[in-house]
């Protein structure tokens, strides 16, 4: 079933748009599995997104990631990815290898941590620009597009990890491997 993003034209409260959650795990984390999700809209081209993930004290190896890529590319995504002390990294990828392919520029993630009914969290919001979509892409995501990609919560330095959609047996996170559908709808 494909994940809907919405296309405003004006900012939108996170809470008003649709979670993703990730409910595929792969191993189990030394850290233990955690419960987290991915919020995101899409404003004049840019994927502004909301990650949440339910873990009090993170190990600073620890990274949650989200890749995306046109439905119509295979060779290349691009993977922002982040950690709880806001240090992020926005990059196309070989979609084959994993290899670097480009490094683009992404404003630092504003993150704040706090607790509810389901626990201690901490929750980092951020942007990838619609300048970054044009040079990995050659366009801007916009209503009636359709992305492939997957969300990510893994840990640098073990194997295991969690994915919004399943990931094939024998693949690390981040992959291609495993993409699925996101829809950009109109508000």
């Amino acid at each position: 079933m494909p994940f809907l993003i919405t296309d405003s034209a004006v900012e939108l409260l996170m809470d008003t748009v649709p979670a993703l959650k990730l409910c595929h795990f792969r191993g189990t984390p030394k850290h233990d599995t955690v419960y987290a999700y991915l919020r995101c809209y899409i404003v004049k081209g840019a994927l502004h997104f909301s990650a949440t993930c339910f873990d009090e004290a993170p190990l600073a190896t620890t990274r949650f990631a989200l890749a995306l890529c046109p439905a119509a590319r295979t060779d290349c995504y691009l993977l922002f990815s982040l950690c709880k002390s806001g240090e992020n990294t926005l990059c196309v990828l070989d979609s084959a290898t994993g290899v670097p392919l480009q490094t683009l520029s992404a404003p630092p993630a504003r993150v704040v941590t706090g607790a509810d009914e389901q626990g201690a969290y901490w929750c980092a919001e951020s942007k990838i620009s619609a300048a970054a979509f044009t040079a990995a892409f050659g366009a801007v995501p916009k209503a009636g597009m359709v992305y492939a990609g997957n969300v990510f919560l893994y840990d640098t330095a073990e194997a295991a990890f969690g994915a919004a959609f399943p990931v094939p047996q024998g693949e690390k996170a981040p992959t291609a491997k495993g993409f699925d559908t996101f829809t950009i709808v109109p508000y």
